[in-house]
């Protein structure tokens, strides 16, 4: 799920933390959150599903079937990266290591001048 950084600290202030212990989280510099995990809180944003590390917007599909071929297109990418595509037919590559615990704390240490470089 994609949410403002905004909405996301509303909701980790409030959210219990046996709901964020089964969630993990990375912010880009532009103030988005991009949060997995499940069950994903309900707050407003953007849903996407995941096919291996890819993250498919909910409701799009590829103009052809790419599952058999995603291993092969994995490697065009860099390793250990989720896949962010969005309805532009663009993506953004995010490391796993971006990905943090959600914890009451790490979300309130959270803006967006201290992201990883």
């Amino acid at each position: 799920m994609l949410v403002t950084l905004s909405t996301w600290k509303e909701y980790g202030e409030t959210a219990s933390q046996v709901r964020l212990n089964r969630l993990r989280f990375a912010v880009s510099s532009e103030g988005q959150v991009l949060v997995l995990g499940e069950p994903l809180p309900s707050v407003p944003g953007n849903s996407y599903y995941t096919v291996k590390n890819f993250l498919v917007p909910a409701g799009m599909e590829f103009e052809f079937p790419i599952a058999p071929f995603m291993d092969r297109i994995k490697d065009l990418f860099p390793p250990d990266s989720m896949i962010l595509f969005d309805t532009g037919s663009t993506w953004t590559a995010i490391p796993e290591n971006y990905f943090v615990p959600a914890r009451r704390s790490s979300i309130r240490q959270t803006n967006t001048s201290r992201l990883h470089d």
